[in-house]
């Protein structure tokens, strides 16, 4: 969901602070993937060239490889969910 100014000014209150929360999530997801990436690329993994050593914030091909193979590496089942 993406809004220009003018869309944002048609809203009214209460979704204007629910379009406000939706954005606050997607950088705090944002955050959570960039930090689970440097982890990732501190203990070895190769998530590619994005970004800072493939530290960008998305949750990408080459990231989900690297959740999933740590995942299974520490005996989990290797589902690629953050949890």
């Amino acid at each position: 969901m993406q809004l220009s100014k003018e869309g944002v000014a048609t809203l009214s209150s209460e979704e204007r602070v629910q379009y406000r929360n939706f954005l606050v999530s997607r950088v705090h997801d944002n955050k959570v993937i960039a930090r689970v990436q440097a982890n990732l690329v501190n203990a070895g993994y190769d998530l590619g060239q994005y970004g800072i050593h493939g530290v960008d914030g998305k949750k990408g091909t080459l990231t989900m490889k690297a959740i999933k193979s740590f995942q299974e590496f520490i005996g989990l089942k290797p589902t690629g969910k953050l949890d």
